[in-house]
């Protein structure tokens, strides 16, 4: 049962961290803007926007700008014009014997979403 506990603790602390973002690291982050067509499908256990593009593709957004909502199920199977960006982010990883890490990681952040 301890084990049990330590690997759900684990799980909701990487996922939770994973938007800890480490505002004073900005100038590592990239601005390059990019375009996608894609369907809406939900929001995942961990926290991610998942679409599916033209091709049946699915894509995951780690973040969104705090303008926009995608938590009501009416926006589930709405077809969105979404510009994004990667970001480079500062993440804190739950470590089983020292705690918390820091590590960088890339993300995709929604900029502007406008349903078609």
């Amino acid at each position: 049962m301890k084990a049990l506990y330590g690997i759900l603790l684990l799980i909701v602390a990487t996922a939770t961290s994973i938007f800890a973002i480490n505002n004073s690291n900005n100038s590592n982050t990239s601005q390059n803007e990019n375009k996608v067509i894609a369907t809406f499908n939900e929001v995942t256990e961990d926290g991610s926007y998942q679409f599916t593009d033209t091709d049946k593709k699915k894509i995951y957004f780690q973040d969104i700008d705090e303008d926009i909502d995608l938590y009501e199920n009416i926006n589930r199977g709405k077809q969105f014009s979404i510009k994004w960006t990667e970001e480079t982010v500062e993440v804190e990883e739950l470590e089983e014997e020292d705690g918390f890490a820091r590590e960088k990681t890339v993300i995709k952040k929604i900029t502007e979403l406008t349903e078609i």
